[in-house]
């Protein structure tokens, strides 16, 4: 089988999961992080990046991090190869708030979407407004709108802000019916670093998400994509607010972050589903796990860790970040790990990725404590990478 092809700003995750279950990959990643290097045959993208690239041959390809924003890519991919992901016109929907808001209004009050504006006049309500580009990613290039009289850039909408907690919810959605395979909680941002506030933070295992509300939302992305006639898997993101009402905020029609602690903590893979439902034979995978019932021990999370000032990466940093790749422990009960860890003679921007935390333990309740949170606290300090004061 052909290694597959994996295409975004960060695809370690995926091509560690692939390689954990037996398939090689192939990675044009924004970031072509140093144990990327180590997964795949990795190349970074520094430029605009053609189908043809991928040479003549049919491939898997897997998309990855905001390539829902390249949809010209997106459908010469899906022309000459297998895309494992909806069409383009299927992505416009799924991506599209004002298509979303009117499907949850028509679903009742059993879902709602926060209220969006198209131009500033329409905002003047005593809410607090949010203005979001239409190819954000990862909470990049949305801020809280402050009104200075101009009108945002065109390719920008306001989003009324609602408080609360965001969860990311991985649906698979066969011939049947819709299935929810895996929910995880956001990690919640915080001001205190100085970096954006809606910045993707990181995610954990949720295991007491209310079973009504999962039914809610499973019922609800079963009737979106029965319409839109997709088949294949996404993440839908969703927020509830202090009074319980659901809201939806967002589709990622691609391999997303949180789908990494789905697939650590499944026996199954999720990877093989995407091919699946697609069509594509995989044929026999990798067990991960010596114990079938392995998994169901753990729970796992993950934190991104950001730059809080512009760091000069040299090779003794990468070399150090790089001797935490395997699991270590922190007591009895949590274990940690770094990934996404960057290659040496670079400047990392501040409020950009320098790597990714990722813990697990076999109590959910430990998981989230303030332990880990110590933790990752503890890395984020410059002094603990990089020698600095």
């Amino acid at each position: 089988m052909q290694p597959w092809v994996l295409i975004g700003a960060s695809c370690r995750a995926a091509a560690e999961c692939l390689k954990a279950i037996g398939i090689e990959s192939e990675c044009y990643d924004r970031f072509a992080d140093r144990d990327t290097r180590l997964l795949a045959d990795c190349k970074r993208i520094d430029q605009d990046l053609q189908a043809s690239d991928l040479g003549p041959a049919r491939r898997i390809v897997l998309p990855c991090g905001g390539l829902e924003n390249q949809l010209n890519l997106w459908h010469e991919l899906q022309r000459h190869h297998c895309l494992l992901g909806p069409t383009v016109e299927q992505v416009k929907r799924l991506r599209d708030p004002f298509y979303l808001a009117d499907r949850c209004l028509r679903f009742g009050r059993r879902l709602r979407f926060p209220s969006l504006a198209n131009k500033r006049l329409e905002t003047k309500t005593d809410d607090q407004w949010l203005v979001k580009s239409r190819a954000s990613a990862g909470g990049l290039r949305v801020a809280r709108f402050v009104d200075d009289g101009s009108e945002p850039p065109t390719d920008c909408y306001f989003q009324r802000h609602v408080v609360g907690q965001a969860f990311g919810v991985v649906c698979v959605r066969d011939s049947d019916a819709t299935r929810i395979v895996h929910v995880s909680q956001q990690l919640n941002a915080g001001t205190e670093d100085g970096l954006p506030e809606f910045l993707y933070r990181g995610s954990i295992d949720c295991n007491s998400f209310n079973r009504t509300i999962e039914d809610r939302i499973a019922v609800f992305v079963d009737l979106l994509c029965s319409e839109l006639g997709y088949r294949g898997i996404l993440q839908a993101d969703f927020l509830i607010d202090p009074s319980g009402e659901v809201y939806l905020l967002e589709f990622n029609p691609r391999w997303t972050s949180a789908m990494e602690l789905a697939e650590l903590a499944s026996p199954g893979s999720l990877l093989t589903s995407f091919a699946e439902l697609a069509g594509e034979e995989v044929g026999p995978i990798l067990n991960r796990f010596d114990n079938p019932t392995e998994s169901a021990h753990w729970y796992f999370s993950k934190r991104v860790i950001y730059a809080t000032e512009d760091l000069q990466i040299d090779e003794a940093i990468s070399d150090r970040m790089m001797s935490h790749r395997g699991w270590e422990t922190i007591g009895t009960s949590l274990y940690w790990r770094l990934a996404d860890i960057p290659m040496f003679e670079q400047t990392i921007d501040r409020g950009s990725p320098v790597c990714t935390l990722i813990a697990k333990s076999e109590s959910l309740q430990i998981l989230g404590s303030e332990e880990p949170d110590g933790l990752c606290r503890a890395t984020n300090n410059a002094s603990y990478f990089f020698g600095q004061s």
